[in-house]
């Protein structure tokens, strides 16, 4: 851990150093010297670390008790450097925790399993991940970007080290504490995305990959700018220019844009359809119907991240995107 100045509680954290509890397990509290990131925090941990596997949580995670070992089994069978498993809120006190479960659902359940379906390829998310130890203490993090995981991530797809998604794998984390903590953490996450996609899109090119890799990878980077643009034009824009056409005496939409309205409401309808399929699967049923709702939001959720990149890419654009504010969480 790192702090500008000494806390009271440091004197707790010394006194809890080199502890050991059973089964041999130790523990070691280090506070980095010079240190002013999570990256530069984790680099000083790395060099430590003795064993051939290395699990990454955050501080307010509780892993579920089978987690590392699903995990082991996973990396065993898939012949892969990392495996990343799921998050989910242990406590929703509130509404907005509840939105944000059923959001970390549909990301770990329905997303990164459709994108590890399609191009074979896994993300490293920060936190509940179990590494090889040797594979990533070969790649630094990088503490002058916003999201050290996803800039590592972009930097071993590049050099064809294998990532692979493990939903089954849970941990359970806090909720942040209030709508602009929740604003604060997302438009962090936006800056990292947006830093490492400029940082990174050059390179995939000349990348060592075959082209359909490539075409993943351009498509979690550049492309998704281009998929927000689609999204918010198909469910924001045309809709509501349809609904002022039609209103206003405009009579009938034409063929065209009638299809790609009808095309529109049945790629909806199919995903939704999958979510829901997959909800049915792997949740309780008393979450079946927080799920339903987060899917029918799917206007005011492309909404929030339209003002998310825009806000991140202005930043960025003004050089006002260094330094983030810790989450507040419950």
């Amino acid at each position: 851990y790192n702090t500008p100045e000494r806390l009271p509680i440091e004197e707790e954290l010394a006194a809890l150093d080199c502890k050991r509890y059973e089964n041999g397990r130790l523990l070691r509290v280090l506070p980095v010297a010079g240190s002013k990131s999570k990256a530069q925090n984790l680099n000083a941990a790395l060099r430590r670390v003795e064993t051939p596997h290395t699990v990454l949580y955050d501080a307010d995670h509780f892993p579920d008790p089978d987690s590392l070992m699903i995990a082991t089994s996973h990396m065993e069978l898939q012949e892969c450097a990392c495996v990343q498993g799921s998050t989910y809120l242990r406590e929703r006190p509130f509404p907005l925790g509840v939105y944000v479960n059923a959001e970390f659902f549909v990301t770990h359940f329905v997303f990164f399993p459709g994108l590890q379906f399609l191009t074979g390829m896994g993300l490293f998310g920060g936190a509940n991940a179990l590494w090889k130890t040797e594979a990533l203490r070969a790649y630094s993090f990088r503490h002058d970007v916003q999201t050290e995981d996803i800039e590592l991530s972009t930097r071993m797809l590049l050099s064809q080290i294998r990532i692979s998604f493990c939903p089954e794998c849970r941990s359970g984390e806090l909720p942040p504490a209030t709508l602009l903590a929740l604003f604060r953490q997302r438009l962090r996450w936006a800056l990292g995305w947006d830093q490492v996609t400029l940082l990174h899109t050059s390179s995939i090119g000349s990348a060592p990959l075959n082209c359909w890799y490539k075409l993943a990878i351009y498509y979690i980077l550049p492309l998704r700018w281009a998929v927000l643009t689609a999204s918010t034009l198909n469910a924001l824009v045309t809709p509501a220019l349809s609904y002022w056409w039609s209103s206003s005496g405009g009579g009938a939409l034409g063929g065209p844009i009638e299809a790609c309205v009808a095309i529109t409401l049945a790629a909806f309808a199919a995903v939704s359809f999958i979510v829901l399929l997959a909800a049915i699967v792997d949740l309780h049923a008393s979450l079946w119907a927080h799920v339903v709702l987060f899917q029918l939001s799917g206007m005011l959720y492309i909404g929030m991240q339209v003002v998310l990149v825009v806000t991140s890419l202005t930043k960025i654009a003004l050089g006002a995107d260094g330094g983030w504010v810790v989450t507040k969480r419950v």
